[in-house]
């Protein structure tokens, strides 16, 4: 987090190294698998740090593990 919080922007690659880090540690915290998936995401585009982070963090705090997991999916979809 130190890493980035002092920027405006930061590449979603970024973005989402943090945020696989975090769902980690709290993996152990947790005792329960918690992961995240994405697809068709430009890992170049820049975006807010601590965006998805964020949001993760807060599926976290008020979701249940189910069946000992907490999954967490982002995707693109090209608008038309």
């Amino acid at each position: 987090l130190n890493r980035v919080s002092g920027e405006k922007l930061v590449t979603l690659e970024q973005e989402l190294e943090l945020c696989h880090a975090h769902l980690r540690v709290m993996s152990l915290r947790k005792a329960a698998r918690c992961s995240l998936r994405t697809n068709g995401l430009d890992e170049a585009a820049l975006v807010p740090p601590e965006l998805f982070h964020t949001l993760i963090e807060h599926g976290l705090t008020h979701l249940i593990p189910r069946d000992g997991r907490l999954d967490f999916e982002l995707r693109a979809a090209a608008r038309l």
